[in-house]
């Protein structure tokens, strides 16, 4: 379960919990009886400290060598908070990034976690400016 933020045309990344130097989506898994919906509230919180309104679900990425199935939302964020569950427990960082540097730290990072970004892309009403963000 991952998620895409964009806020005032940046995305939210945040610091993996294994390597604090790399950069990565929001995400976790889905505790039993948790729907997804709740699932990505809780980690919203827990690992970036925000809430906000999900807006789609963006798809289901699957991959059967691994037997995973990630499911990706878009994300409105309307509350960041100055402290959080994982920035006090394992000093995760979060950063808005403008869409551009967002995809070349995924790029580097977390190669997987960039397709999630190019769907975004793709799918988005305004999908020929975020091209041309990407570009310049």
């Amino acid at each position: 379960l991952f998620f895409v933020f964009l806020f005032f045309k940046k995305i939210l990344l945040i610091t993996s919990h294994r390597d604090k130097s790399s950069w990565i989506f929001p995400g976790g898994g889905v505790e039993p009886n948790e729907s997804t919906i709740d699932a990505a509230h809780r980690e919203l919180y827990e690992e970036a400290g925000v809430k906000g309104r999900i807006l789609r679900e963006l798809g289901i990425f699957e991959n059967l060598e691994r037997k995973h199935r990630t499911t990706v939302f878009t994300v409105y964020v309307e509350e960041e908070y100055d402290d959080w569950d994982d920035k006090r427990l394992i000093n995760r960082q979060r950063h808005w990034y403008k869409l551009k540097d967002a995809a070349s730290l995924l790029r580097i990072y977390k190669p997987s976690q960039l397709n999630f970004l190019e769907q975004f892309i793709s799918t988005s009403p305004n999908h020929i400016n975020l091209l041309h963000q990407m570009s310049s």
